[in-house]
């Protein structure tokens, strides 16, 4: 049964499913109302399925193998922690300039559990299924820390290159890179844009902001993809990079 949400995936599935490059000459719009006792639209089923395919056969192309059950944890879990880790490294290269830690907010993260298997391009979506550009922003030590606070307050978000104990709702015992936290020293964070920019209610920053125009969940799926072509499995622990004191 063709659903409403159908018609929104009609400009994605006709992008992805097209080489040819056409140019837009005209708009029109009609609204349809849709409801499982409605017969389905044989026409749209048509028109719509071979680029279903091809978005379908894109998203079950396996990239990698996943070694051990990731899960989405509070105040530290192991899919948050490969996530960071990936866009820590992939920040470094991609950006090709020293990047102290990356950080993820914690609701970006859009899959509970990944379990042991076959890694596809799907379900790399489903973990970030947002188009969020990667930023590098560089901030002094105590700014740092503020903004720590912040995550800290809301039980703890996924880090790399980073460790803090939530004490009474802040961070405490800051390290980057296993060095205490210096508040008058610079530190280069890799950040999502919609973070950055206020979302999820964090503070925005008046710092320096780089931009490339990088994709997290490209440069995720590069990351992942390195583990298929070399053949290991993607796996990850808890390494107690965000703890509670009590």
């Amino acid at each position: 049964m063709i659903k409403l949400s159908l018609w929104r995936l009609v400009p994605i599935l006709l992008l992805l499913g097209c080489s040819q490059r056409y140019n837009t000459t005209a708009l029109h719009y009609n609204y349809y109302r849709t409801a499982d006792s409605l017969p389905a639209d044989a026409g749209m089923q048509a028109l719509l399925k071979p680029y279903a395919d091809s978005v379908k056969r894109s998203m079950d192309q396996v990239i990698a193998q996943v070694g051990t059950q990731l899960e989405k944890q509070q105040p530290e879990g192991t899919l948050g922690n490969v996530m960071t880790d990936a866009l820590l490294v992939m920040a470094r290269e991609k950006f090709n300039v020293n990047v102290d830690a990356a950080i993820l907010n914690f609701g970006g993260i859009r899959t509970t559990t990944v379990m042991p298997g076959p890694l596809t391009r799907g379900k790399v979506f489903q973990m970030m299924p947002f188009n969020n550009l990667m930023l590098l922003q560089t901030m002094p030590g105590d700014t740092l820390k503020a903004y720590l606070d912040v995550m800290a307050g809301y039980g703890g978000w996924p880090v790399s290159g980073i460790s803090y104990v939530i004490r009474d709702r802040k961070a405490t015992d800051i390290k980057v890179n296993g060095v205490p936290l210096r508040g008058d020293q610079l530190y280069t964070i890799a950040n999502s844009d919609y973070v950055a920019g206020g979302g999820d209610r964090m503070p925005v920053l008046d710092v320096p902001v780089k931009n490339i125009g990088l994709m997290m969940r490209d440069a995720l799926m590069e990351y992942f993809e390195r583990y298929g072509r070399e053949n290991k499995p993607i796996t990850a622990t808890l390494q107690n990079r965000v703890t509670h004191a009590n």
